[in-house]
């Protein structure tokens, strides 16, 4: 994670999340509240998020960063709360089974339940942080805000853009989306994600990560949502040659050139 101030005059600001994992996001509650501390108290007007690469996490990490960088709070949500059955028979081939996996191949109704439509969901127990409401933070942003997504944004990250686009839109707020379309949809019908088993397949012995929960509809019941691009920025073999960060710098130009007030 990083915060930075771009342009002190026009009150331009840079933060990085690179990932929702706890063990990758360090401080993560604390960085925040003093970031947005920091923006607020120097009325940072323009804020640039970076998400790209974001491969997502848990423990509520993209809920929070929703609530600092729109001011709305956010109500209890669907999180991904079903498994396909009470069976998973390929447990002999999982490296280094989960925990919850573990507990599942023992006893799966100690984790999972019958619904009456004949599905099988997670006890609410084990979603808790996934569904549960996050009140805005008194010191959240409410001005000017520019994502930065790309291909390897998905998962809880794909989560977050989904609901900054989503709920912004709706709001007539001021929002932007600049770099490619991130690497899925959770909105496009059924989701997936959650815990993950690392399976080696036996005869090929190649190794695959399966995700074993997810939520959604069949039928799909909702079109497509996840945010395309305002601004489609692709970096070069040349600008990654010389490290040059070609969504970043367009961001900066188009803020000073177009949404300058």
């Amino acid at each position: 994670m990083q915060y930075r101030v771009i342009d002190e005059k026009n009150k331009i600001a840079y933060l990085k999340i690179g990932s929702f994992y706890k063990g990758l996001a360090e401080n993560y509650e604390q960085f925040l509240d003093k970031t947005f501390t920091e923006i607020k108290q120097s009325g940072i007007k323009h804020l640039i998020v970076d998400v790209r690469q974001n491969e997502g996490g848990g423990d509520g990490y993209w809920q929070m960063a929703y609530t600092y960088t729109t001011g709305n709070s956010l109500t209890e949500t669907g999180g991904l709360p079903y498994v396909k059955g009470d069976k998973f028979s390929y447990f002999k081939y999982v490296e280094r089974p989960p925990l919850q996996l573990m507990i599942f191949a023992n006893n799966p109704y100690t984790l999972i339940e019958k619904t009456a439509d004949g599905r099988f969901r997670l006890k609410p127990q084990f979603t808790a942080q996934d569904t549960k409401p996050y009140a805005a933070p008194a010191n959240a942003y409410s001005g000017k805000l520019y994502i930065l997504q790309d291909g390897l944004t998905f998962s809880a990250g794909i989560a977050y853009v989904t609901s900054v686009n989503y709920h912004l839109r709706q709001q007539n707020r001021f929002v932007k989306f600049i770099g490619d379309e991130p690497g899925d949809d959770l909105k496009s019908g059924v989701g997936s994600g959650g815990t993950t088993a690392d399976v080696v397949l036996p005869n090929s012995k190649i190794k695959a990560r399966i995700p074993l929960v997810g939520g959604g509809d069949v039928p799909y019941s909702m079109k497509p949502n996840a945010p395309i691009p305002d601004y489609k920025v692709i970096p070069t073999a040349k600008d990654l040659a010389e490290g040059k960060d070609a969504e970043l710098n367009f961001t900066v130009d188009l803020i000073k050139k177009k949404f300058l007030k």
